[in-house]
């Protein structure tokens, strides 16, 4: 896999790790709003309302919503009005580190999944543990001996969390991006009544979410 070969001097010494901000990204580089796709891995944790495109589907976005992006994944943003947050960019070579193969980054079903979507939207009860670990992640932007194997450990964590919830909960969401998808909401609202109590806030809000588009 090449390094990353599309970011500035914000890269690290190894050419393998980007940490910067979504829109400004979006401002320095606006082909992004364009179908487009990368050779290496991004995950970014958001907030704001529009829409992302992977391999030519859609997904709403309801704040707050960690999204992954797998190599060689087509994908394009449409922000309405404004999507903002964190992202990092790497390469399995950075994230695997010194750690011999078979990669544990392959081991979440974000990563490369045909059906699983590649967005989770956070409850509250969880916004506060991602927001700090994201912070963590942006304070190491600065290069230093240390900097690689806090990020990898950081990484490490936010994907473990996001993988257990993605377990507990990721089904939810799948039934009601399909459902969003063929414009059934209207009449299938009696349906789902039963089931929005036991559902966590998050997907009840991005249920919601979805039907307002």
């Amino acid at each position: 896999m090449r390094p990353l070969a599309d970011y500035g001097p914000e890269m690290s010494p190894s050419h393998h790790l980007f940490i910067g901000r979504f829109e400004q990204s979006i401002t320095v580089r606006p082909n992004r709003l364009s179908f487009h796709r990368h050779t290496y891995y991004e995950v970014f944790w958001l907030n704001g309302r529009g829409h992302f495109f992977a391999d030519f589907r859609e997904y709403p976005i309801a704040d707050p919503t960690l999204i992954f992006v797998s190599p060689g994944q087509v994908h394009r943003w449409n922000q309405e009005p404004l999507i903002t947050g964190p992202m990092i960019c790497f390469t399995q070579e950075f994230y695997d580190g010194k750690e011999p193969p078979p990669s544990s980054l392959l081991e979440h079903p974000f990563w490369f999944a045909c059906e699983t979507p590649p967005l989770l939207p956070i409850s509250k009860r969880d916004v506060a543990m991602f927001d700090s670990l994201w912070r963590e992640i942006e304070v190491e932007t600065a290069p230093s001996k240390e900097r690689d194997e806090i990020i990898r450990a950081l990484l490490r964590v936010v994907f473990y969390k996001a993988t257990r919830l993605h377990l507990y909960y990721g089904t939810f969401i799948e039934i009601e991006l399909v459902r969003y998808r063929v414009g059934a909401w209207a009449g299938s609202a009696r349906p789902w009544a039963k089931y929005s109590c036991a559902r966590p806030l998050a997907h009840r809000r991005y249920l919601g979410i979805c039907s307002h588009y």
